[in-house]
């Protein structure tokens, strides 16, 4: 007798299955195979004439599943945050501020990048600071140190903006260590200054404060004369600070 037929009518089973639905049993899980079958259906377990390498059994399916639909909730949900928590920037001379009833207009969720997406969580988490709510800063900083971790080459203006966001959350070390790269890009930065000046308010360093304040009115001309693209994006910002140098009182 051959092994197909000993196989189809192994020991212990009460009714044989015909021969066009099953023409053995799984040599695993002792299931009925259909025709053929170099898997079985049931447990998964090679048979004979399966390829050497096992497909990934249900377990396996599971967890690598899991895997890929957590990365593409991860960069999907902070781009949906992004859209739907968010303050919309500052517009550009001449773009249109508002739509009808004054709100601001839609945004395209699929058309943001990763920098865009990171540069309106940044806004949001400012306006929160702004309005002295120190909760939602404390929310939103995790996914939008994460939206800038996922910006490839950040720029000078992308790390004054983390210095920002670590400065509204109380964190003047980490601070600090935005204000050291941006002297890396020049060693009397305008935007390491103010972050540096706030670090010195924020201890109590009032000599410290006054340095940084001569430092800045040092080097504001030539730094300004740098054209810089992050000092264009923060211009009030920095001619704030040297207006309140020049007057203290005002």
């Amino acid at each position: 007798m051959s092994k197909k037929t000993r196989n189809s009518s192994g020991a212990g089973r009460q009714t044989a299955q015909p021969a066009d639905k099953a023409s053995s049993h799984c040599n695993a899980c002792k299931a009925p195979l259909p025709s053929g079958a170099v898997y079985c259906p049931g447990c998964g377990a090679p048979q004979a004439g399966a390829a050497a390498r096992r497909p990934l059994d249900r377990i396996s399916l599971v967890f690598y599943s899991i895997i890929a639909v957590s990365a593409v909730a991860t960069v999907g949900g902070l781009i949906w945050s992004a859209s739907q928590n968010s303050v919309a920037p500052p517009p550009m001379a001449g773009a249109p501020t508002a739509g009808q009833g004054g709100q601001a207009p839609g945004v395209d969720i699929s058309a943001l990048s990763p920098r865009e997406a990171a540069d309106r969580l940044f806004n949001r988490i400012m306006v929160a600071s702004e309005r002295g709510d120190r909760d939602e800063v404390l929310r939103f900083l995790p996914m939008a140190l994460q939206a800038y971790d996922m910006v490839p080459d950040l720029d000078a203006d992308a790390h004054y903006h983390i210095g920002l966001m670590h400065a509204a959350a109380g964190d003047y070390a980490s601070a600090r260590a935005q204000s050291a790269i941006l002297r890396q890009y020049a060693p009397k930065h305008l935007l390491a200054m103010l972050l540096d000046y706030d670090d010195a308010v924020q201890a109590g360093d009032a000599a410290g404060a006054a340095r940084i304040e001569a430092e800045f009115a040092d080097a504001y001309f030539s730094e300004m004369s740098s054209a810089r693209p992050e000092y264009d994006a923060h211009r009030n910002s920095i001619d704030g600070f040297r207006g309140r140098i020049a007057n203290p009182g005002g």
